[in-house]
């Protein structure tokens, strides 16, 4: 029988194997049971046997793999293509999620019919250990697109209709989740976020380093063409289009002095 839940994953090269270990290993903890995890290995040309030897601890784990680096997007989409579950939840090869993730997030779509995906809440980690957290607007509305993404990507539960019927993600190298979500957005889709913190979100000076110029130029143009459908792009809004340029000239090491910063107040 088809499994409820599949968890889709794409890996490319992990930094740290324990990072990698512990992502599929909150996956095997869930108190949900009912799942299949498709990962996609991204044409790693290193820790293949680590990555193969970790999906191989769960027969419910299959390991698929690109011949070449495509990136996330076609990863997914190629995930999604081999999974069966009427939802498909997101997962990141270095994050965790707490053992009621998937439980809570299933009830929420089942009892909420108007609801096409939920996300949650986040706590941050890096290496040393819980450092913040992310709390989502509980009812994104358009509005909420402007300064980011109202849904943390690696947390949401999709229902499986909604990324089949709307063809998935485009390949772009970075903005995938955003210009998806607004996507769906435009159509009539609508998600919601579960006010707790049911996962763990990986943030670090590593996430601002991988923020380079040409991924915030592609960043602007999924951001003009995404407010254009949603029909907020103004003279008032501009700023928000080229914000992501304005932010890749500030070093990481800073952004991320700043982003605590911020948190802390």
């Amino acid at each position: 029988m088809k499994p409820e839940i599949s968890v889709i994953m794409s890996v490319y090269n992990p930094q740290r194997k324990e990072h990698f270990e512990k992502a599929v290993q909150s996956v095997k903890d869930q108190s949900f049971q009912d799942w299949e995890m498709i990962i996609c290995d991204d044409g790693s040309d290193r820790s293949v046997a680590f990555i193969e030897e970790t999906a191989g601890t769960d027969s419910r784990i299959r390991l698929i793999r690109n011949g070449s680096n495509k990136g996330l997007g076609y990863s997914l989409n190629r995930c999604i293509r081999e999974s069966s579950g009427d939802y498909i939840a997101r997962m990141d090869a270095d994050d965790i999620c707490r053992p009621e993730r998937l439980k809570e997030q299933l009830d929420f779509l089942k009892s909420h019919k108007n609801a096409d995906w939920c996300g949650t809440d986040a706590f941050l980690i890096n290496d040393g250990g819980t450092w913040g957290s992310r709390h989502m607007p509980r009812v994104p509305k358009k509005k909420d697109f402007l300064k980011f993404s109202p849904f943390i990507h690696s947390s949401v539960m999709f229902r499986r209709g909604v990324l089949t019927k709307n063809h998935g993600y485009k390949a772009l190298n970075r903005s995938e989740d955003y210009e998806l979500f607004m996507r769906l957005y435009s159509k009539g889709y609508r998600g919601y976020n579960i006010p707790k913190e049911l996962y763990g979100y990986r943030e670090d000076e590593n996430n601002y380093k991988r923020r380079t110029l040409s991924c915030a130029v592609e960043e602007c143009v999924v951001r003009k063409r995404g407010f254009e459908k949603l029909g907020m792009l103004s003279p008032q809004n501009f700023a928000y289009v080229i914000k992501p340029v304005v932010v890749s000239a500030i070093p990481g090491r800073i952004q991320m002095f700043l982003k605590k910063a911020l948190r802390d107040r």
